[in-house]
């Protein structure tokens, strides 16, 4: 699978969320969030196609949301999350 576009500042303006530093190799059931929609201040999302709802923050650097991911060898993980925004080509 290929993913093309860039990371945008604001979640308002993404359409999904990459998670920073998560390995692909890893076993993780997701490596980044699709569906990306703001509801007040959490975005709501799917990691896996499960839903979810994370809150996020502005920082002077963007939007950031942090997630929880259980690797089946070192347990629960926690991720920030970058806005994103796939490029239509």
């Amino acid at each position: 699978m290929m993913i093309v576009g860039l990371y945008v500042r604001r979640f308002a303006d993404a359409d999904m969320g990459m998670l920073e530093g998560a390995s692909l190799n890893a076993p993780y059931a997701f490596h980044w969030v699709t569906d990306v929609r703001v509801e007040g201040q959490s975005i709501v999302c799917k990691g896996a196609g499960k839903p979810m709802r994370l809150p996020f923050r502005g920082t002077a650097r963007g939007d950031r949301a942090v997630v929880t991911v259980t690797d089946p060898i070192f347990g629960p993980i926690k991720f920030d999350v970058h806005p994103f925004k796939r490029s239509d080509s």
